[in-house]
């Protein structure tokens, strides 16, 4: 494991602690509570779940100990559809929820959760306007394909979000990050170290077909035409090129400086 790794060279003690954590029975993740300032957990010091291996899917008991001792069955997704933007990832995943054996999620269109990329951080599109849900609040939008599974060990479920294969807005709020100048963590890192097997699929297109369309569904230009997307895509290039003589070309694209750009033109 990476962090695992890392600590045994830097801080052999504090890498002991991690590992009798991840060989302690499944824990309980609890949901954000939605009326106090949410922190943003480090998925990388949580231990990841024990997973049944009697099913298909990544799934495990989860224990939580209030005033009784309450055990539920909690699922992970078994792959994650993770776009691109407009490149008929909603028509790939409807398709192939016509198998019998795979499940939606209770996310948007039964298909996004948009927590990996937005919700864990509070994120809605460019902006800290969403309140910041936990790891639990992420089990709990596979509560409907759990009871499935629960009771056919051949069912699985997936997290079709396409944000989260190029929205990495988040990094500095991943605290391996912190006060770095560009990203040593990213996204992948997480759902593997939570989910080390599970399955990613993308679909792809022309970029430039992509980006006119993209263009237009998100709406963000005052005149959706040819040629405001032309002196949109100018302007972009414009300012990352600005961006880039102060910093990284990878800070620019992580912190997604373009995003608010058409709504120039």
């Amino acid at each position: 494991m990476l962090l695992y790794g890392f600590l045994m060279r830097n801080n052999p003690k504090q890498a002991r602690e991690l590992h009798a954590r991840k060989t302690a029975t499944n824990g309980c993740y609890l949901p954000a509570d939605k009326n106090k300032r949410t922190r943003i957990e480090d998925l990388l010091w949580m231990a990841a779940p024990q997973y049944e291996t009697s099913y298909k899917n990544p799934c495990f008991y989860e224990t939580c100990k209030t005033n009784e001792t309450r055990t539920k069955f909690r699922c992970l997704p078994y792959f994650h559809l993770l776009g691109v933007d407009k490149c008929g990832s909603t028509d790939l995943f409807l398709r192939l929820l016509e198998h019998p054996h795979i499940l939606g999620n209770d996310g948007s269109l039964n298909k996004e959760t948009m927590w990996w990329s937005w919700r864990r951080y509070g994120l809605w599109l460019s902006r800290y306007q969403h309140p910041r849900e936990s790891f639990g609040d992420y089990l709990n939008y596979f509560d409907g394909a759990a009871a499935n599974i629960s009771s056919n060990n051949k069912l699985v479920t997936g997290d079709g979000t396409p944000m989260d294969f190029w929205d990495f807005t988040g990094w500095k709020n991943i605290k391996q990050n912190h006060r770095l100048n560009h990203p040593k963590i990213l996204t992948p890192h997480l759902m593997h170290h939570m989910n080390p097997k599970v399955k990613l699929i993308i679909i792809v297109r022309d970029p430039t077909s992509r980006l006119y369309s993209d263009y237009m569904f998100l709406k963000l230009g005052q005149t959706r035409t040819s040629k405001g997307f032309h002196d949109a895509v100018h302007f972009s290039i414009t300012y990352l090129k600005y961006c880039m003589k102060r910093r990284t070309l990878e800070s620019c694209l992580y912190d997604r400086k373009h995003i608010a750009m058409y709504k120039v033109t």
